[in-house]
């Protein structure tokens, strides 16, 4: 421990320009957790968090800021159709502030929610409650890349039919089965 301690000190000696760079490593990591935490509360209060339980073991963990700024995104613009590229933790999210407007505001809202591996479909579904089913629509699609404009692009080959109001991009992935 000691000479961890001292060989800290030495490089700082040595190299005096990283002391901001450790202060900002600091002050970034103890920022993310405090948002983090504030989220997560957030979410506790407004019943969502519980819904955010992992399923498959592959499953990359929920990030509870980005997920406490999608609820109220949705429960102020009060969308009537949503359409979500990328089933996962945003789609549970996006469910229950849709049964949250129509509860509070009396604002129906439907998630449409396309993604390209009928894995993870199965596994969103499997963490739907009940009550939460009726706002919820899946639609598989395979996904193709392409060039447009000197740009690589991942797209889905087929989408529902739908004028959205709100659209959440959290895909296309590109897995093996993808047409290149």
């Amino acid at each position: 421990m000691l000479t961890r301690i001292i060989s800290k000190v030495a490089n700082t000696i040595r190299h005096p320009s990283i002391i901001p760079w450790t202060c900002r490593e600091w002050i970034d990591r103890n920022s993310i957790k405090r948002r983090q935490k504030a989220a997560k509360q957030f979410l506790e209060e407004k019943n969502v968090w519980p819904l955010i339980v992992a399923g498959d073991s592959s499953e990359i963990p929920a990030f509870s800021p980005d997920l406490a700024n999608l609820y109220r995104l949705i429960t102020q613009r009060r969308p009537k159709v949503v359409l979500e590229l990328g089933v996962g933790f945003s789609t549970l999210v996006i469910s229950a502030a849709l049964r949250s407007n129509l509860d509070e505001a009396n604002v129906r809202g439907h998630l449409y929610s396309v993604d390209s591996e009928i894995k993870w479909i199965e596994n969103t579904t499997q963490k739907i409650p009940s009550d939460l089913q009726e706002f919820v629509s899946f639609h598989h699609s395979s996904v193709s890349v392409k060039m447009i404009d000197n740009t690589l692009c991942h797209m889905y080959e087929s989408l529902p039919d739908i004028s959205p109001n709100f659209v959440y991009v959290d895909g296309p992935s590109v897995g093996p089965r993808a047409n290149i």
